[in-house]
């Protein structure tokens, strides 16, 4: 099924990247927590990862790379929260 209770959360870092040039539709994701999720069923979408991880924070972006031939996902995803102390509730309660 859908399920992704098995997600494991690799890694944290903060987003040092540039600010977000204004005509481009990336969201600016400086000074966010990333947090990259593995272990993702192939048919979950970015809606349930989202909702998933909402219930230990702020969300600023999910990022969740696709199959290009199939529009399946990858297997994983970047989860960002705006607050380090929720990111790191999320890693403590998803691991």
């Amino acid at each position: 099924g859908d399920q992704i209770e098995h997600v494991k959360v690799v890694v944290m870092a903060e987003d040092t990247a540039a600010p977000t040039p204004a005509k481009s539709t990336a969201p600016d994701i400086s000074g966010m927590y990333s947090l990259k999720v593995d272990n993702i069923a192939y048919r979950v979408d970015v809606g349930r990862v989202r909702e998933m991880f909402a219930a230990h924070g702020e969300i600023g972006d999910v990022y969740m790379p696709r199959d290009r031939t199939t529009g399946n996902s990858r297997g994983f995803a970047f989860v960002r929260f705006i607050d380090k102390n929720e990111a790191e509730d999320a890693i403590k309660a998803m691991n």
